[in-house]
């Protein structure tokens, strides 16, 4: 059974990117409101899906953020766009940062 379950962690792709701490996110997580940096392609039924593997626990409602990247004067260049979302749970994370 424990193989099965790394053959699937192997072949599911990654939704969740990390976790985004900041003084907002951190006074969130007190409410059992966590932000997660995720997956521009990613819809919100597969963010709950992978906050639920990741973690064992219910995700109640998720929102997500369309984050845009500004061009670079000098280089010309342009940072890849990514998508912030906010995960409301039913039970406190214990391995969430506090402060």
């Amino acid at each position: 059974m424990l193989e099965n379950m790394l053959e699937l962690s192997k072949k599911r792709k990654r939704v969740i990117k990390r976790p985004l701490i900041t003084a907002k996110s951190v006074q969130l997580a007190e409410s059992n409101c966590y932000v997660f940096e995720v997956s521009p392609l990613a819809n919100k039924h597969q963010i709950a899906e992978e906050f639920s593997y990741l973690f064992k626990a219910k995700a109640n409602r998720v929102n997500t953020s369309a984050i845009r990247k500004h061009n670079k004067r000098k280089r010309k260049t342009r940072e890849r766009d990514t998508k912030k979302a906010f995960i409301w749970s039913e039970i406190k994370l214990e391995s969430f940062p506090r402060f």
